[in-house]
């Protein structure tokens, strides 16, 4: 940042890569690697650059620099500075995330992750991308692998492939990951911040089934490369708020002009995270290895605590002790009646189930043409 008054220092971005100090290597892709660092004490994310060998690929990397450079939102990463190793090649330095990219927490099956987290998640992806919008910036290549996640908060990286919109009708690139790409993208038509949107909603399809879309639904030539809603439907868990699973659809409709924008996203998202109560995740046990009891041995002796007996004497629920296959001794009864309806209310599998999502065609408000909020 140049300045022309007297004690106003000149800024650069440029950082001498002798103030970095490496720790290990954090991910790898087509670009390069991306290490943990330290900058003077903070910890920052080194992503490195590989040679340029093609203008094109010194287009992208000159894109990435002017964007990060010139954006600022708490759900995008921070943009440090760029520096060159001793062997020349280039490094983009931006603040570090802790808790790793969005795909890797949700393929960790020990992790339990409520449906505040996960529209929490969504919110935060939705606010940045309304802003990059807002800025003319289309970002080509939202998928769970460029979100980033920290607790339950979520920053946008990898900005290789983003562009400034063109006030052009100039046609655009055909980039991004397949299976996150809009049918226009794919079939190389004109597309705009919308293709975007469908690419979120692969991602909210990813953090309700907590699976890679693409290989339980296959997007092909003969749909036109569009999300069969139908077969999506199937593999979203029955415990999913259907407010929710309306955004997914919402967005990922084949015509771009039936897409909700990012900017009424963030807002219905806001508002719909409000209505859900945050539950801890519960403690995460391995389970225990302990040999199942000899054939004539002992059982757990008799009012020993629960946490002593092995796992293979537990039997189903109403039988807490003893080995399997031996009944218990009878629980005193209770010196009041309780009703056989309470009783009932005690059984979990009593509860009233889950509401399903609307089917396809049921009918929701329309706000500019497209059927928004979902409901």
């Amino acid at each position: 940042m140049a300045s022309g008054e007297e004690g106003i220092p000149e800024f650069e971005s440029v950082i001498d890569f002798t103030d970095i100090e490496v720790e290990m290597e954090i991910g790898h892709g087509a670009f390069g690697k991306v290490f943990k660092a330290t900058y003077f004490g903070t910890p920052v994310a080194v992503k490195q650059i590989q040679q340029a060998e093609t203008e094109e690929e010194k287009t992208f990397i000159r894109r990435e620099v002017a964007i990060l450079q010139g954006i600022r939102h708490p759900n995008c990463v921070q943009f440090i500075g760029i520096t060159n190793d001793p062997s020349g090649l280039l490094h983009i330095v931006t603040d570090y995330v802790s808790g790793g990219n969005l795909r890797s927490v949700l393929k960790d099956e020990s992790r339990y992750l409520s449906w505040h987290w996960r529209v929490s998640i969504a919110t935060d992806i939705a606010g940045a991308m309304a802003y990059l919008h807002v800025k003319n910036i289309i970002f080509r290549d939202l998928k769970s692998k460029n979100v980033l996640v920290e607790g339950s908060r979520a920053k946008i990286c990898d900005f290789g492939l983003a562009r400034a919109k063109s006030s052009t009708l100039r046609p655009m690139t055909i980039c991004g990951t397949d299976d996150w790409m809009a049918p226009e993208v794919i079939l190389g038509m004109d597309y705009d911040t919308r293709a975007d949107v469908f690419s979120f909603g692969i991602v909210l399809l990813e953090l309700m089934t907590r699976s890679k879309v693409s290989l339980t639904l296959q997007r092909t030539p003969m749909d036109a490369f569009g999300l069969n809603e139908e077969q999506a439907r199937k593999i979203i868990p029955p415990e999913c708020p259907p407010v929710f699973s309306e955004f997914a659809f919402q967005t990922t409709a084949y015509e771009p002009e039936r897409r909700p924008t990012f900017k009424q996203l963030s807002q219905e998202l806001n508002k719909f995270l409000k209505t859900l109560v945050d539950q801890p995740a519960p403690q995460a046990t391995k389970p225990t290895s302990a040999p199942p009891p000899s054939r004539g041995g002992p059982g757990p002796k008799p009012g020993g605590s629960r946490g002593s007996q092995p796992a293979q004497t537990r039997g189903p629920p109403g039988q807490r002790g003893g080995p399997p296959n031996v009944p218990p001794p009878a629980a005193p009864q209770p010196t009041s009646k309780v009703p056989p309806t309470a009783q009932a209310n005690k059984n979990p599998k009593a509860a009233a189930p889950v509401s399903q999502a609307p089917p396809p065609n049921a009918k929701r408000p329309k706000v500019g043409g497209v059927a928004w909020p979902p409901k």
